[in-house]
């Protein structure tokens, strides 16, 4: 399996993170979680990979750093004549559906399939892809994923403060991707805004104990990190990279 790192940055971290867009490549199987601004850029200048090629695009929240890439992807599905298969909850479905009306291209909403995954049952979207949505504990309403792709398991948090709820649905997961957002100190201000500081990452990776983590979100203050243990590896990810899984 690989994975490409198009985006891993924030809504106001460093320009060069980019904002979230992280590819899930296995075979021929391909699964986007998020689309922040850039990503049609990055996924043909850093992997090479038409965005109509991809299978299922998978949306956290309706904040614009994890949807501001929909238009442009829209837009070149449309001129391909294919369509997008993107998959969320309701809350985000009626925002593309907005964010599509404010740039003046609502017609185009012909060229999405969408798919309305609730809380909770897994959910199989194809013959070797299914997902489980467990709800983020983030403003605006979010979901984390816990994502089979083969027999590979992806726990993706998206935002959120530490949730317990979603650390057991992601234990033994093969890869963690996790938000860290901040340093130690920031704890409590970080949590406020439903984030996870580095002070309580190690206990996040503890409690899911995955093969591989990886920080995103203010990848750099992940230098930060304690308590991680030591059969778990770290991949501290750098935008426009990948890196293979096996």
């Amino acid at each position: 399996m690989k994975i490409y790192f198009l985006g891993i940055g924030g809504w106001l971290s460093h320009p060069e993170f980019g904002q979230s867009g992280i590819l899930i490549e296995e075979g021929n199987t391909r699964v986007l979680l998020d689309a922040g601004e850039g990503t049609y850029e990055r996924l043909s200048r850093c992997c090479h990979i038409n965005p109509c090629d991809i299978d299922f695009i998978v949306l956290t929240h309706r904040h614009g750093d994890h949807i501001l890439g929909i238009p442009t992807l829209v837009q070149h599905a449309k001129h391909h004549e294919r369509r997008l298969r993107i998959v969320t909850s309701g809350d985000v479905i009626n925002a593309v559906r907005n964010l599509l009306g404010s740039v003046g291209i609502e017609h185009y909403l012909k060229y999405i399939d969408f798919i309305e995954i609730q809380e909770g049952a897994e959910v199989w979207l194809s013959g070797n892809v299914s997902i489980r949505a467990i709800k983020a504990i983030h403003p605006p309403p979010s979901y984390s994923y816990i994502i089979r792709v083969s027999n590979w398991i992806i726990a993706y948090s998206g935002d959120t403060s530490p949730n317990p709820d979603f650390i057991n649905a992601a234990r033994h997961a093969d890869v963690l991707i996790h938000e860290v957002s901040g340093t130690d100190e920031l704890k409590e201000v970080l949590s406020s805004l439903g984030h996870t500081s580095s002070a309580d990452i190690g206990a996040v990776v503890e409690g899911v104990m995955p093969k591989y983590f990886i920080p995103v979100h203010y990848p750099l203050e992940a230098v930060y990190v304690r308590a991680i243990p030591s059969r778990v590896k770290v991949v501290l990810p750098i935008p426009c990279s990948s890196i293979t899984i096996d």
